[in-house]
C-alpha cells in the first residue's frame, strides 16, 4: 500500500482527513471496498501511559456537530514512536493488525477527539465492522428531524450504546 496523498505535511504540521484519522483504529478503512485504497502516512496508537476513553455521549455528538459545522476541533497532538516504546489499542480498535500498515506515532492529546472521530466512520450494519471492535455496541446516529427550538446545535447526532438504547440522548 502506497502513502495517502490526502495526508500533507506542511512545516511541522501534519494535515489529516477525517477518513486517516479513524483508519488508527479502524483499519477496515484500509480497505479499497471502503473507498481508502492507501495507507494514510500517519498511523497513529495510543501510548501505553494514556488513561481510557472517557467522554459521555453528549461530548461525542457535540464532535460531530463542530466538525459539520466546519467548527475548529483543535489540534491532535502526535510524536513519532521510538524504538522499544509500547502502544495501546484505541477504543475501537481492530485487533488485527493490516501486514504492511506500520504505526508510525504516538497519540499524545487528542485520544476523546479521535475516538469519536473513528465511532463517525464505525459501520455497524457492515459484515466487517463486528462486536469484536465495538464491545459497547456504540452507534453514531444523525437525526434528521429538525432541532427543537432553543438547541443550539445544527446538527442533531444521537450516540446510542447497548446499554442506552431505551434512553436515547437529548442534549441541547
Amino acid at each position: 500500500m502506497s502513502i495517502s496523498n490526502r495526508s500533507k505535511i506542511r512545516g511541522d504540521f501534519l494535515l489529516l482527513s477525517l477518513a486517516d484519522i479513524a483508519a488508527w483504529q479502524l483499519l477496515k478503512l484500509l480497505d479499497v471496498s471502503f473507498g481508502v485504497s492507501q495507507v494514510p502516512r500517519c498511523m497513529a496508537r495510543l501510548p501505553a501511559l494514556q488513561r481510557g476513553a472517557v467522554w459521555k455521549q453528549g461530548q461525542v455528538e457535540l464532535l460531530w456537530d463542530s466538525i459539520l459545522r466546519q467548527f475548529p476541533v483543535g489540534a491532535l497532538v502526535l510524536t513519532p514512536i521510538l524504538k522499544g516504546q509500547k502502544a495501546r489499542l484505541g477504543k475501537y480498535s481492530d485487533k488485527n493488525w493490516v501486514d504492511g500498515v506500520d504505526v508510525t506515532h504516538h497519540l499524545l492529546d487528542g485520544q476523546q477527539r479521535a475516538n469519536a472521530i473513528a465511532l463517525g466512520f464505525y459501520d455497524p450494519f457492515h459484515v466487517d465492522f463486528g462486536q469484536e471492535i465495538n464491545k459497547d455496541g456504540a452507534i453514531l446516529w444523525l437525526d434528521i428531524s429538525p432541532p427543537r427550538q432553543g438547541n443550539t446545535r445544527q446538527f442533531l447526532f444521537r450516540l446510542t450504546t447497548l446499554g442506552s438504547r431505551d434512553k436515547v440522548s437529548h442534549a441541547v
